[in-house]
């Protein structure tokens, strides 16, 4: 068992609102050490969250790794503009 470790990306959503990603790389769901990563849809932030903790079962979506040593959610990073039409991706 490893201790916990993570990643956290916040990255400009579709709905105008940041997203958050957070990787969970040595997270067991797909096998020791799949990782996973938690994405969950903006806003994020605000009064909403003082005082409050979240919870990454409450996330929108989890990707998990395939398999054990996947590491997924390692490496977490915005995309920025990708098709060029002036909305960050």
């Amino acid at each position: 068992m490893y201790p916990s470790r993570w990643n956290c990306s916040i990255c400009s959503g579709l709905s105008g609102f940041d997203d958050m990603l957070v990787g969970a790389y040595v997270e067991d769901s797909g096998g020791e050490s799949g990782g996973a990563a938690y994405l969950v849809n903006g806003p994020i932030g605000g009064d909403s969250l003082v005082g409050s903790l979240m919870s990454l079962t409450d996330a929108d979506i989890k990707l998990i790794g395939e398999v054990g040593e996947d590491r997924a959610g390692y490496s977490l990073s915005a995309a920025g503009d990708l098709n060029d039409e002036g909305i960050a991706d």
